[in-house]
């Protein structure tokens, strides 16, 4: 079963695999409770799912973080200077 993480993700995202795992299990966790009993296949696929969210998340963070210019210093009036 694919969780929709890839090397090209990795690269773009800096995000490890056990990194996105980590993340979606530590997530599920907290919302476990709410979730009721769940078969063995029901948890495989939520887990997949989020780990499949964490890494959409990282992936557009990380293109707003690209997009976002360079900052070199403060300015006076507390402003970054642009480069």
């Amino acid at each position: 079963m694919s969780t929709g993480i890839n090397k090209s993700t990795q690269v773009r995202t800096g995000m490890s695999l056990p990194e996105a795992k980590e993340i979606a299990l530590t997530e599920l966790a907290r919302r476990r409770q709410r979730l009721g009993n769940l078969t063995r296949d029901q948890e495989i696929s939520l887990e997949n799912l989020m780990m499949v969210a964490v890494t959409r998340v990282s992936e557009e963070a990380g293109k707003v973080l690209e997009s976002l210019p360079i900052v070199v210093g403060a300015s006076q009036r507390g402003r970054p200077n642009v480069a």
